[in-house]
Order: structure tokens, then sequence, then C-alpha cells
């Protein structure tokens, strides 16, 4: 898709050719997982001076349930869950 984006559009190809991104420093995130279910978080990315380390740190989002689901995470974390029969 770039490379035909890139023989179509002068403009584009200007554009790709200056590789400015941008940096998205808030964010929230959605992350499904296997017990829990949906977890709702704010990501924050923090970079440092030269950029090339960066530390994501996530907090539960507000007004969803997953601050609760996160400390019951540090619990099941530790333990061995076995399925029970019938």
């Amino acid at each position: 898709m770039i490379a035909d984006l890139l023989d179509r559009s002068p403009e584009f190809a200007e554009l790709w050719a200056e590789h400015e991104v941008a940096v998205r420093r808030n964010d929230r995130k959605r992350i499904v997982h296997p017990t829990l279910g949906l977890l709702e978080v704010n990501c924050l990315s923090l970079l440092s001076e030269d950029g090339r380390q960066r530390l994501l740190w996530f907090t539960p989002a507000v007004g969803t349930d997953s601050a609760g689901k996160l400390d019951l995470l540090s619990v099941i974390a530790t333990q061995q869950l076995t399925e029970h029969g019938g």
C-alpha cells in the first residue's frame, strides 16, 4: 500500500520522507486477560531524553471495574488455578 501511495502521490511521498510521527503520551488501552476478561487502563508513555528508552505506566481507568480486577490479579497470579470436575 505504501509503495502504491508513493507512486501515486507526490504529496504523500514528501510527507513520508520527513518521517515525522506523532508521539502519543497518553492513551487508553483495552487488554483482554484470559481469566479476568476486559481490563481498561490508562497508559502514560514517558521517554528518556535521547528517546532510546520508554517507560509505560498503566493505571486502571476511572469508572471501570479494572481496579478491582487488577487487585484480584495480584492474588490469583500467586496461586495455581485448577479446574474442578462436575
